[in-house]
């Protein structure tokens, strides 16, 4: 079993963009609501969930999780049926603000053993980003000594993307440059080096070639299948002559 982490820091130091560039490399990650009297009362956790992120904690609920870090198993609680037990996934716990481990008593000391600690503070880092779009992959990075918050809220309101308060202005930046990204590749037909060129064209886009900090790594266009094209034929009178089909290349 990994060792479960607990991901601490000021409100707006990055900890819930930490725990979803974690995320990135898990197959079926569940987030649930760490302010809830039972968090782990979720029908989507399953025996193929491989990574629970329990985020907006409060602080005085850490000593409830405890039963996770030594455990090997864990037991989902079912309404109407048997309680599910499956292996313990990975377990990441953001709390919702820094923590002193020297204020707690001698009994953590044990605890604090089999956990990894994770603190977030402001200072700037580097940030690795993988989209995939249908499919499709987009991949990017972010340095944040250069691309600032500030400039990623400029970006957001610029382009009227929707934000909330708890959304991270950096990672939404990058979601608007991941689909542009995309679309370019796809029109243009080029790669990152051709995406790059034409997002200098752009106004109200930082460049993507790293010099502002936020760097195209990988795109390629998106190839249209005529396996995915459906016809369906109507005449003058809106009657249907054919019905829906998929064609292939045998139609042609």
């Amino acid at each position: 079993m990994s060792k479960p982490i607990i991901i601490h820091g000021e409100s707006g130091s990055g900890k819930t963009t930490r725990a979803k560039l974690i995320a990135q490399k898990y197959r079926n990650p569940i987030w649930i609501d760490g302010r809830l009297p039972d968090p782990f009362y979720n029908i989507m956790i399953d025996e193929n969930t491989d990574l629970i992120i329990i985020e907006d904690t409060p602080n005085k609920k850490l000593k409830d999780f405890t039963d996770l870090f030594s455990n090997n198993f864990l037991r989902i609680p079912r309404m109407f049926t048997e309680d599910l037990e499956i292996k313990m996934p990975q377990i990441i716990i953001v709390l919702n603000n820094e923590i002193d481990i020297k204020s707690f008593n001698s009994c953590w000391l044990d605890v604090f053993k089999m956990i990894r600690m994770v603190k977030c503070n402001d200072e700037p880092m580097i940030l690795e980003y993988h989209f995939e779009i249908d499919n499709v992959p987009v991949e990017f990075i972010v340095d944040t000594s250069k691309f600032t918050k500030k400039d990623a809220l400029w970006c957001v309101c610029h382009h009227n993307w929707d934000i909330d308060g708890e959304d991270c202005p950096i990672d939404e930046v990058v979601k608007i440059y991941a689909l542009k990204s995309l679309g370019l590749a796809t029109i243009k037909s080029c790669g990152v080096a051709g995406v790059i060129k034409e997002f200098e064209k752009k106004e109200g886009y930082f460049p993507i070639d790293g010099s502002r900090g936020i760097e195209l790594i990988y795109v390629e266009p998106f190839m249209f299948n005529n396996l995915n094209l459906k016809i369906n034929q109507k005449n003058s009178k809106n009657e249907i002559l054919r019905k829906p089909y998929k064609s292939s290349f045998d139609d042609f």
